[in-house]
């Protein structure tokens, strides 16, 4: 009841503001342009700017426009101005008099580096014809500076030219020379952002001496988009205003009177901006529109000729989310065909579609052809929609992994190994013709978690047994007609129908439709004063190595650990939160980068967050993090290490090359490709793994508050599931990154409506396959590069590649294998 009356009360108010306004002819304006409703030169930041302080358009409040007009009471004319604003730069032009005649255009620009402090400049100019009006500019210097939530202070200095008859008027007669004119303002907000109180000093500097002017405002904000604006000044004056915003715009007039009390002049702005603001007044029926298709990656990648990349699964959930927070928004129609991403990722997304539900808001997915993964995230909406000829393949979940030994047997290459932990299988596709058994135990508990996880999610947003949904799973795959016999979709129409099925669902009349792209670029409204505080989320994604990243999805140890240097040593960032999606890498590299987070650690909250994989060398560098989180579908732990070089002595038989050696040193030629490792060399690197074993185990031991027989006994190379690694405890908590972005609010005491999230990434991610950069990418070599062997290599495809990184990497903390599960 009490939102419905104010709803009304909103829409009574703009009625009246609006017929008003358009009824009133007010008097003469002075030359100093169109006359805009009061603001202080302290907390302009709009379009606005451009009039009142250009230093405003250095804040970050997005590109937009203002068009203002203005009626006075005597000599019956109105002024009309046009206002634009973007990336710091403005322009506007005001059309004045009664016949339009005279022009006023300026040009702005605003410089700021952050939210706290922003200089401006401006010039403005008059055509007319007139030559009086003509021989008028003027030019200003600005600056605004807000230190602090509750204050802002700013300075402007007009510096007008060519003013030489007094028959022109500003403010007052204008003396028979150029006159500068000074505006100094002090903003407050001593009860938070809703109630702004605002000193302005104005100086007109005169042949018989300056003339100053205080003027005192008051601004009170409804976080619903109402405001009420007053002004008042040491002559007498006085102005009341009223604001009224929609999600992209807002109408706001002002009336001002005399110190008689007699009605000068009204003045009605219409403001519209890329930023969306908090209202009760908004369109029903405003769908966002996204398409659930191709990649999605967990670091930010680049696209081709500077577009973007593809959303990552940290960009879905900031989307979703944003679109909840939006009253606008009342649902999202989904489109979902084949897309990347593991378990986790949909795990992920799909949380976040359910919480949107939570608010009243619906989902709608219509699909053409939906896998395993697309039902269970679709299952997440109050409707599925499938084209007439679309199919379901809902069949089970499989896991495969493709064994080479054959192969490298034919060619006469071997692969020597060292490992510890007898489920660290990651050496088994290129030495074993297939699954080892503790191999088979390991990806058997694995899938079981992922088919639980499956069938509950499937058997709860469908409103089905888990029973039934088993059943149906060995009944799959289906067409559309069986698909909805089966009762696993809702209803078979064509996209284009989509529209109307809505409308007759939900009782609307018409259907708004919003892009993606488009509402991505919308920010919300700030008015916060002062740089907001920052928690950094710092991508790491792919194998991990020494030194910089690289193309193919490869994480340099020095890349990451100098941004998580920047991160710890930068004041304004108060948390760290690791967003790691990564099967490891060698060991020097995981080392590199935990060393810095370990200084790190104590100085500021370190929250990781877990992505699809997390495992070995990846789990290994997560150790000082304070909180880890991961979904239960996550792949974790693996907490093993091994060493594997390819030997080609067979090859070189068979392709009759010979090779010769001549030594000094009894393991000089150690890492040679050409012979077999002596019983004792293998004893040598076996101590050498054995002790960097024992200092992983410390490792997890020391972050995770457990005995090293503890780690030992969950450890042995080992992948759990996050369900899995929660009970045992390798994690502390199942979320994902909308998880880990609340506890990092917690852990620092900050509000999220104080908080700017800052993204890093440390991966240099391309659309380029690895296959053909892994070997190119790695410069740490151990030793000289066989031309014939990397050839012979390449046509293994990707795990070819993968060999030749281990052949140059030595200690590996990896999982160099594909594990798909579908």
């Amino acid at each position: 009841m009490e939102y419905k009356l104010f709803k009304h009360l909103k829409t009574i108010l703009f009625t009246i503001i609006a017929v008003t306004t358009l009824t009133i002819n007010i008097g003469a304006q002075d030359i100093s342009g169109l006359q805009l409703p009061f603001e202080s030169v302290a907390t302009t930041n709009s379009a606005s700017s451009i009039a009142w302080n250009p230093a405003g358009l250095g804040f970050d409040n997005g590109s937009g426009f203002n068009i203002a007009q203005t009626h006075f009471s005597r000599d019956l004319f109105r002024d009309t101005g046009l206002y634009f604003a973007g990336k710091g730069l403005g322009y506007s032009v005001e059309l004045l008099g009664s016949d339009k005649s005279r022009t006023k255009q300026t040009i702005a620009a605003g410089f700021g580096g952050d939210d706290t402090f922003s200089w401006g400049f401006g010039y403005s100019w008059f055509k007319s014809a007139d030559r009086r009006y003509r021989a008028l500019n003027v030019r200003t210097v600005a600056f605004t500076s807000r230190p602090w939530k509750f204050l802002s202070m700013a300075g402007k200095w007009n510096s007008i030219r060519g003013t030489n008859y007094p028959e022109i008027r500003f403010v007052g007669p204008i003396p028979p020379k150029p006159q500068d004119n000074y505006r100094i303002g002090i903003g407050l907000r001593p009860f938070g952002n809703n109630i702004t109180i605002t000193t302005d000093l104005n100086v007109d500097k005169k042949s018989a001496g300056n003339v100053s002017t205080l003027i005192y405002g008051l601004e009170i904000w409804s976080n619903k988009g109402l405001s009420v604006n007053a002004m008042y000044d040491e002559l007498g004056n006085y102005e009341f205003g009223l604001e009224i915003g929609f999600p992209t715009k807002s109408l706001r007039n002002s009336n001002s009177f005399d110190d008689a009390g007699e009605y000068l002049s009204s003045t009605i702005v219409l403001d519209s901006r890329e930023h969306f603001r908090e209202t009760n007044l908004h369109t029903k029926g405003r769908y966002l529109k996204l398409n659930l298709k191709g990649d999605i990656p967990d670091s930010p990648q680049r696209g081709y000729f500077f577009s973007r990349g593809p959303r990552t699964t940290a960009e879905w959930v900031r989307l979703i989310e944003k679109a909840r927070g939006d009253d606008s928004v009342n649902g999202i129609i989904l489109n979902i065909g084949r897309f990347g991403g593991g378990m986790a990722t949909v795990s992920e997304i799909r949380n976040a579609l359910l919480r949107f539900k939570e608010d009243g808001k619906n989902v709608i997915v219509y699909a053409e052809i939906l896998t395993g993964k697309g039902l269970l995230l679709a299952s997440a909406a109050d409707m599925i929609i499938m084209n007439p000829s679309g199919y379901l393949y809902f069949t089970g979940l499989t896991a495969s992994i493709s064994y080479y030994k054959g192969l490298l047997d034919k060619i006469g290459v071997e692969v020597e190994y060292i490992r510890v932990g007898r489920y660290k299988s990651a050496v088994e596709p290129f030495s074993f013709d297939s699954m080892s058994y503790s191999f088979r135990e390991e990806l058997d508990a694995i899938l079981d978690d992922y088919q639980n996880y499956y069938i509950d999610g499937i058997s709860e947003g469908r409103n089905r047994s888990k029973d039934d949904i088993r059943m149906l799973q060995d009944n799959g795959p289906f067409t559309a007609s069986e698909a909805l016999k089966s009762e696993l979709i809702d209803k078979i129409a064509y996209e284009d129908e989509i529209d109307e099925i809505i409308k007759k669902k939900y009782g609307l009349k018409s259907i708004v439709k919003i892009k993606a792209r488009d509402y991505e670029k919308r920010k919300k409204l700030k008015r916060e004063w002062s740089d907001k505080k920052k928690i950094a989320i710092i991508h790491l994604s792919g194998a991990i190595i020494p030194g910089e990243s690289r193309g193919g999805s490869l994480l340099g140890a020095k890349t990451a650990s100098r941004i998580i240097k920047y991160a710890r040593k930068d004041p304004s960032i108060k948390a760290i939160i690791l967003r790691i999606d990564s099967g490891g890498g060698t060991a020097l590299g995981a080392d590199i980068i935990w060393n810095e987070l370990k200084h790190a650690k104590g100085k500021k909250p370190i929250i990781a967050s877990f992505g699809d994989i997390a495992a070995s060398g990846a789990y290994y560098l997560a150790m000082p993090a304070d909180t880890i989180l991961a979904e239960k579908t996550t792949l974790t732990g693996s907490i093993g290490i091994f060493m594997a070089l390819p030997k080609v002595k067979e090859l070189y038989k068979k392709l009759g090359i010979r090779q010769e050696v001549i030594k000094r040193g009894k393991h000089s030629d150690i890492l040679s490709a050409n012979r077999m490792w002596t019983e004792e060399e293998k004893e040598l690197f076996q101590r050498q793994i054995d002790e960097l074993y024992q200092d992983f185990v410390n490792k997890v031991s020391e972050g995770r508050g457990m005995t090293s027989v503890e780690v030992d006994s969950v450890g042995m190379g080992r992948l759990w599931t996050g369900e899995d690694a929660l009970d045992i405890g390798l994690i502390d908590v199942i979320g994902g990154m909308r998880e880990a972005e609340d506890l990092s609010l917690k852990m620092t005491g900050l509000n999220r409506e104080d908080v700017e999230f800052v993204t890093f990434s440390a991966s240099r991610r391309s659309k380029i396959g690895i296959g053909t950069l892994l070997k190119e990418s790695v410069s740490n070599k151990f030793y000289t590069d066989d031309p014939l062997i990397e050839a012979i290599i390449e046509e293994i495809g990707f795990y070819g590649d993968l060999l030749t990184l281990m052949k140059e990497a030595g200690l590996m903390l990896m999982l160099p294998y594909e594990l798909e599960i579908e």
